[in-house]
């Protein structure tokens, strides 16, 4: 039961009399107890609000939505006239005399323009991560060794070795020139020539050295192929009669030299091919041969095979009195140089130096 103070009494008669004209309460549920007919009175006027409420806020949306709807049609009618009245043919639209798009000359330019761009960094790039040695400056800076000669690249390089008159002729006599100045000063006898790794030109490097040296007529040289891994000096020089070193180490020790030729020139090709090359290099008979060329030539080199394949050049290192390591240009990367010159483990002043060879320029063989 509700309870209200006196002092509430007789606002609240007021307020159920009003209602009970207005006929939202009816005379005869008029409480006989304040509590009773207060709770019922308040709890119907409650329900008539909230009921007059919902209607008058659709009545509103409805009125609203009316409003636009004729605001529409009177913008719609307003448009229609006006272009009745006031749209008028001023010119007839002509056909154009060239495309807008697309506009050729404009996007060749900018084609020229952000291809050259990228061309550029394209060749930026390629400097940057190319890491093989190209120029006598960069093998001298990365390396640190003494560049002997650049040889140039040779499109025929079965061609007989050393070609009087040419252009990579002269080369090959300025790599002599300065070899000839450190074997004079060192007194060198014996000399490998090797390379880091396969394919870069060693054998045909030391074949035109040799010739080059016996164009002099001041030196017997002795060319020897070491090589039981890949020789190919027997297909440069194309010549048959030449002795064959596995031929000869299976001789006694007096008569290794037996019909070897004591000319300017001389060779002696790998022969057949044993089964251990390691083996054969470091053999009593190996050893007593390099002894014995040193005795009858007055240099003798030794065409090896690559340092970092197999360990022949090491072995052969260590026996002679020089190393030459041959680069090529643009193929041969600095780290593998670097790491060839590790393995070989020689001390530093028997590696007198680096041949470049195929350097950027190209000489066709006559």
């Amino acid at each position: 039961y509700l309870t209200f103070k006196p002092s509430y009494e007789a606002g609240i008669l007021e307020v159920f009399a009003e209602l009970v004209d207005k006929g939202l309460v009816y005379k005869q549920l008029k409480p006989i107890h304040w509590s009773i007919g207060c709770e019922t009175a308040l709890a119907a006027a409650e329900l008539e609000y909230t009921r007059l409420l919902r209607r008058i806020k659709g009545k509103e949306a409805l009125y609203l939505s009316l409003l636009e709807k004729q605001g529409e049609a009177s913008l719609t009618e307003a448009l229609e006239n006006s272009l009745i009245v006031n749209v008028k043919l001023i010119d007839e639209a002509a056909p154009p005399v060239k495309p807008a798009r697309p506009k050729k000359l404009l996007n060749g330019i900018l084609g020229v323009i952000i291809g050259a761009i990228f061309a550029v960094a394209a060749a930026f790039m390629r400097e940057y991560w190319d890491h093989s040695l190209k120029t006598i400056s960069q093998a001298e800076h990365y390396i640190r060794l003494p560049v002997l000669g650049a040889i140039p690249a040779i499109k025929n390089r079965k061609a007989a070795p050393y070609l009087q008159g040419t252009l990579a002729s002269e080369a090959y006599n300025s790599l002599r020139t300065a070899l000839m100045s450190v074997i004079k000063d060192k007194g060198i006898r014996t000399i490998v020539i090797t390379s880091a790794t396969d394919a870069d030109g060693k054998s045909v490097t030391a074949a035109n050295l040799t010739a080059s040296l016996a164009n002099l007529k001041e030196k017997k040289v002795l060319l020897v192929d070491t090589n039981f891994r890949r020789p190919s000096l027997h297909k440069i020089f194309d010549q048959d009669g030449f002795a064959q070193l596995s031929e000869i180490l299976t001789r006694k020790f007096g008569d290794m030299f037996t019909g070897v030729a004591r000319n300017a020139l001389n060779v002696v090709t790998a022969g057949e091919l044993p089964e251990d090359p390691a083996k054969t290099l470091v053999s009593a008979e190996m050893k007593y041969f390099l002894k014995e060329a040193r005795a009858n030539f007055d240099l003798v080199i030794l065409d090896s095979s690559s340092v970092i394949p197999h360990t022949d050049s090491t072995i052969l290192a260590s026996a002679a009195d020089a190393v030459v390591l041959v680069v090529r240009a643009g193929k041969t990367r600095r780290e593998v140089v670097e790491r060839a010159i590790r393995v070989l483990n020689v001390p530093p002043e028997k590696l007198i130096g680096i041949v470049l060879n195929s350097v950027e320029y190209v000489i066709p063989a006559k």
